[in-house]
């Protein structure tokens, strides 16, 4: 019992690492400052309206339309008895997280953490090539990196499963019994 429960504990904690590094990759310490400081602050129409602009360069209304599909496929596939009902499934996704729905809540993100000028030289650099590019590979990147981070985590998980058996070790010695 208690070993199903650690082994439990292990992935569980697996899983939302994973999480944690893919939000991490694209959280520095100096972002994690802004954004501390700037969510108690406006946002700037013409950050906005940049924002929306930069959002449309990068194409996101194409990556949003990929989601959508993604996240359907993947639910029918899982569930094949979804299958009669995918083109509901889709429906919600896309009245939940597709493009027209998420559009303008991205536009905010983006001009929370930029300003007007910063949005335009985005806007500027994802038109070049190089930018283009970065667009493109992007999602791979990050779907590589997730993958290097999980690796190393499955590498050593006896080491996590040995710090998570101190922690509950620790918390039946200072915790009262209840009984």
């Amino acid at each position: 019992m208690r070993r199903g429960l650690v082994s439990k504990l292990v992935i569980a904690t697996i899983i939302s690492s994973g999480v944690a590094l893919a939000e991490n990759n694209t959280t520095s310490p100096k972002t994690a400052l802004v954004a501390s400081k700037s969510s108690s602050t406006q946002i700037d129409p013409s950050a906005l309206a940049e924002s929306k602009k930069l959002l449309e360069v990068m194409g996101m209304s194409k990556v949003y339309g990929k989601i959508v599909n993604q996240a359907t496929e993947q639910m029918v596939k899982r569930r094949s008895m979804l299958k009669s009902v995918e083109p509901d499934i889709k429906n919600f996704y896309n009245k939940y997280i597709g493009w027209n729905s998420i559009k303008d809540d991205l536009a905010k993100v983006y001009a929370k953490y930029f300003t007007a000028e910063d949005i335009k030289k985005l806007e500027a650099f994802y038109k070049t090539p190089v930018g283009k590019k970065t667009l493109e590979v992007m999602p791979q990147l990050m779907r590589e990196g997730r993958k290097i981070g999980m690796k190393r985590i499955i590498e050593h998980r006896g080491e996590l499963k040995d710090i998570i058996l101190k922690a509950i070790k620790n918390s039946k010695t200072t915790t009262p019994s209840t009984k």
